[in-house]
């Protein structure tokens, strides 16, 4: 009974092992599974030659491999059960007749619920595909300007226009409350007077600054919105940078910001190329010129004449 046991599991494990694991394209590393149900899209953008591919999140359906080895292996305690108590009334011939009518009715009893399972298993993934904005065309080989369709599970993240996400409340307070100076809060948190000296750790120059800055515009982008008033923030006096004459009447006036993100938030060299198709066509050659971005001869960016 054991062994016959160890069997239908073994079995049912290394099957599904087959289809859900072992099936796999070596340059997509997409399974058998996934290609069927259309989990896998290919995106075209390509990092280092590699093709880079994006998985729907459809995680539950991994259960179906688990419910494929319950019901295998419940099968197969059936089926020792039965053979075992055919072989108690040693009639070999009358015991196989028997356990294949027995497991003819179990497989037509089971088959409708197999096929339910299969017709899920393609029909809900396939209806998840569909659901995905059609303007989403992953076969491209570049990305679209305005950051939209950049994660397949949903294409609106990171395109040009979204709110920035917010981690905490709205909270509001009263004006009249002793709150801290935010420039004498800055002049302490980044004191270059103090920091200037003390030796980098990471053993970087002055060049990370440039390459942090440019991917600080890359990502954002923002404006103030002052609409609703500013607030009027004294400047310390002989502020190192507001107030050089230490005359100490200089007021730094804040606006509100808006959440409206004008960049995309990838790394998609937005400060170069733009975020919409208008600045696109300026960039590229055309019939409005040789393009900002045209090479000359030795392979230099055009200079520009107005500067």
């Amino acid at each position: 009974a054991w062994v016959w046991e160890y069997w239908i599991s073994q079995w049912t494990y290394g099957f599904g092992s087959l289809m859900v694991n072992q099936f796999k394209d070596q340059e997509s590393n997409c399974n058998l599974v996934d290609t069927i149900l259309l989990r896998c899209v290919q995106n075209a953008n390509q990092l280092n030659g590699n093709t880079i591919l994006k998985q729907f999140s459809l995680d539950h359906f991994n259960r179906y491999e688990l419910w494929a080895y319950y019901v295998c292996f419940f099968l197969g305690m059936y089926l020792t059960v039965l053979i075992l108590l055919q072989i108690v009334n040693h009639n070999p011939k009358e015991t196989v007749m028997r356990f294949t009518r027995r497991f003819r009715k179990l497989i037509l009893c089971l088959l409708p619920i197999l096929l339910l399972v299969v017709i899920i298993a393609i029909v809900v993934p396939l209806a998840t595909v569909l659901a995905i904005d059609d303007d989403c065309d992953y076969s491209y080989r570049n990305p679209r300007i305005d950051g939209y369709c950049g994660n397949p599970d949903h294409p609106e993240w990171g395109k040009k226009g979204t709110d920035f996400y917010q981690w905490y409340e709205d909270f509001e307070y009263d004006d009249e409350d002793d709150l801290p100076n935010p420039r004498v809060l800055s002049n302490r948190l980044f004191d270059m007077e103090k920091r200037k000296e003390l030796p980098s750790e990471a053993h970087i120059n002055v060049l990370q600054a440039g390459i942090a800055q440019f991917l600080v515009h890359d990502l954002l982008y923002f404006q103030s919105d002052c609409s609703q008033g500013h607030v009027a923030v004294p400047i310390p006096e002989c502020d190192p940078v507001f107030d050089i004459t230490c005359t100490g009447k200089h007021v730094m006036h804040l606006c509100n910001v808006k959440r409206e993100n004008k960049m995309t938030s990838w790394i998609d060299l937005s400060p170069v190329y733009g975020t919409s198709d208008d600045i696109l066509k300026l960039l590229r050659k055309g019939r409005q010129g040789p393009g900002q971005l045209a090479m000359d001869k030795k392979g230099y960016p055009p200079l520009d004449r107005r500067s």
